[in-house]
């Protein structure tokens, strides 16, 4: 198959499974209507209902293929290339909180590999996460930094699976306490459908 001829099939697996996926949307926007109007208590099922619905879709853009590759990323946008690429950032982690402060953190991953991660408390912190990302590149992640200062990351969508509530801090007291290593939680950068949730007491 020509490229254009294999982009051409992989638009199509996009299109037919994001067509399911609307209708499930449409289950749950039924069913969150419902709620809103009738009141929770009153749609018998409703929280099954929409987790089902949310597995669903998740199903089927895990399934979205085409030679191996995802198609579907996690916000429900077509990617032809990199639908299976994470974005993800540590709360607390910006070059601009606490800026004058120098500080070493130290990042652990799942699996046994760590990074440094060095403020001098003089530079603009983007000096800083290029070579967090040089360090990151042997570990198949990357670094960047948002204009908000944030430091994203970058993981394969299995990698960051797996490093839920697994990623260990150490810092020097200042941005993360020192002494013993603290459990991070991911933040998903942004949010999508894996972090869809459903509280109906409210």
């Amino acid at each position: 198959l020509t490229q254009g001829q294999q982009q051409a099939t992989a638009v199509q697996i996009a299109s037919k499974s994001l067509q399911t996926i609307g209708k499930e949307l449409t289950h749950i926007k039924r069913g969150l209507t419902q709620a809103v109007t009738q009141g929770t208590q009153n749609v018998p099922g409703l929280q099954d209902t929409l987790v089902r619905s949310k597995a669903n879709i998740q199903r089927v853009v895990e399934q979205a293929r085409f030679d191996g590759q995802k198609v579907i990323d996690n916000e429900l946008h077509l990617k032809l290339d990199k639908a299976d690429i994470r974005r993800f950032s540590i709360p607390g982690l910006n070059v601009h909180r606490l800026s004058d402060r120098a500080e070493q953190i130290r990042l652990d991953f799942p699996q046994g590999q760590a990074v440094m991660i060095q403020f001098d408390g003089q530079s603009d912190g983007a000096r800083t996460v290029k070579m967090l990302d040089r360090s990151l590149i042997a570990m198949g992640m990357r670094a960047s930094l948002a204009e908000d200062g944030t430091i994203l990351f970058e993981a394969r969508d299995n990698a960051y699976q797996q490093m839920q509530q697994k990623v260990l801090v150490t810092g020097e007291g200042h941005r993360f306490p020192a002494g013993q290593p603290n459990v991070l939680n991911l933040k998903s950068e942004p949010d999508g459908i894996a972090e869809l949730s459903f509280d109906l007491g409210s």
